[in-house]
């Protein structure tokens, strides 16, 4: 079963129903972020409902934000929201410790080239 969910067709303009998986991804973003580039500490992130967690690379500080009230990521509610940072701290540790170490076989759909 693979681990993720196509986003092409969302991509493409095609209605989708709503998500019910939460949708995950990792950088190599570095901690602490570099004074050149403040905004690129980003190293996991997960949204799950109207959730959006961001973590930096040891989930030791994460920013959380509620995407259908704040699309533009300017309140950050962890302090306000504990039990939903635990939720999806948790959510996130899990998908992470399932990585591989490296990826196999075919990571990128056929629809990148185009």
């Amino acid at each position: 079963v693979p681990d993720g969910i196509s986003q092409v067709d969302v991509l493409l303009g095609k209605r989708q129903s709503r998500r019910q998986k939460p949708l995950f991804w990792k950088s190599n973003a570095p901690w602490p972020a570099p004074k050149s580039r403040p905004f690129h500490w980003g190293a996991f992130a997960v949204i799950h409902d109207r959730w959006k967690l961001i973590a930096n690379n040891d989930l030791s500080y994460v920013e959380l934000y509620d995407v259908l009230k704040g699309p533009y990521e300017q309140q950050n509610l962890a302090e306000e929201k504990p039990v939903i940072v635990s939720e999806m701290r948790e959510k996130l540790s899990r998908w992470e410790k399932g990585l591989p170490e490296h990826p196999t076989g075919p990571v990128f759909s056929s629809l990148r080239s185009r």
